[in-house]
């Protein structure tokens, strides 16, 4: 381990925790390379960092020094920092207090979240999600900020060319919002026209599988399938067209439309529930971008409370004072007319 041999046989991956206590300096070399320069960058920052949070140096979204920290973690994430952290707690005086949820324990979360003040709270989310520049639920969510924010785009498609996913659009839709998710074999006779020549811009995902479920003839139907995937992806984003002046205006394609395509080898369990974990991730990030709560749901919530109220009084044919005029008129009307 100490000459960096790759001890994690099955990873091929050398075993590094000796760099991180190397306060010698002594070079480690890792394929030919010492890592030591990277780890020194990095335990540089993350002690200006800490330094800039303890001080007071590093302020809330509010301008107001930082009072608490929250770390968010699972398994050594949390164990490992919640270990050092009290082992420490005599050199910790003057600091922030901080604070262990681990992101499975809802309820423990709530309740420490309860007892902080948001403007003077640090979260740290100690995640293994990828680097942003290639994290793909976090690419899909700056996609869909960018073009909300700065095109004005109100809907969005979602174009499964993959039938056992014709209810993935309609899922996701309730889960995001939006308007426009249809199975592309399907859709392609229904809204493309809207989607190549409407007046507003609509990002789409399309999205097909490598190998069919149905290898019908050969592969041949599946072949079909991915060259009109392929087409329409292309058709959107070309500009293309006839120069007859009659059919100009239907004729002619702008091109310039944004399309994702999302091609995994096939639909199995696991592919359907990565691609799930990534739409819902891509929701939760664009919330973060645009302050919004998106797996809150307390309007819900609110109408089913109201509900459980309202049933028993549907009862009874008597005439309900009980809420505002116009809920009171609907349920007065509903008796009236109910057989």
């Amino acid at each position: 381990m100490f000459s960096a041999e790759k001890i994690n046989f099955t990873e091929n991956r050398a075993v590094l925790h000796i760099a991180l206590r190397n306060r010698s300096n002594t070079p480690i070399q890792v394929d030919g390379k010492d890592v030591m320069p990277e780890v020194n960058a990095v335990l540089g920052k993350m002690k200006t960092f800490c330094q800039k949070v303890r001080s007071g140096d590093w302020k809330g979204y509010s301008g107001k020094a930082i009072t608490d920290v929250v770390n968010v973690g699972i398994g050594g994430s949390d164990l490992g920092p919640l270990m050092v952290t009290e082992a420490l707690k005599p050199y910790s005086k003057g600091g922030p207090r901080v604070w262990f949820v681990s992101n499975i324990d809802g309820t423990h979360m709530a309740k420490t979240l309860a007892e902080l003040n948001p403007e003077t709270t640090l979260f740290i989310i100690a995640s293994k999600n990828s680097p942003l520049e290639n994290n793909i639920p976090v690419i899909l969510a700056m996609l869909g900020v960018w073009y909300i924010n700065f095109y004005s785009c109100e809907t969005q498609a979602l174009l499964p060319y993959d039938q056992y996913m014709h209810r993935f659009a309609a899922y996701f839709q309730q889960g995001d919002m939006e308007s426009n998710g249809e199975p592309g074999t399907n859709g392609q006779h229904a809204f493309y026209q809207l989607i190549h020549q409407g007046t507003r811009m609509i990002p789409c995902d399309f999205m097909i599988p490598a190998q069919s479920q149905n290898p019908i003839r050969d592969g041949l139907h599946h072949k079909i399938l991915m060259a009109n995937f392929l087409a329409q992806t292309e058709a959107l984003m070309k500009v293309s067209g006839e120069a007859l002046e009659k059919l100009l205006p239907h004729k002619v394609f702008e091109g310039n439309r944004p399309t994702n395509s999302i091609v995994f080898s096939k639909l199995s369990p696991f592919i359907l529930g990565a691609l799930i974990a990534m739409y819902e991730h891509k929701i939760f990030v664009q919330g973060v971008v645009w302050d919004i709560n998106s797996y809150d749901q307390w309007g819900v919530e609110l109408g089913k409370q109201l509900a459980k109220k309202i049933e028993p009084e549907l009862e009874s044919n008597a005439p309900v004072t009980s809420h505002d005029s116009s809920t009171n008129g609907l349920i007065n009307f509903y008796k009236t007319h109910r057989l």
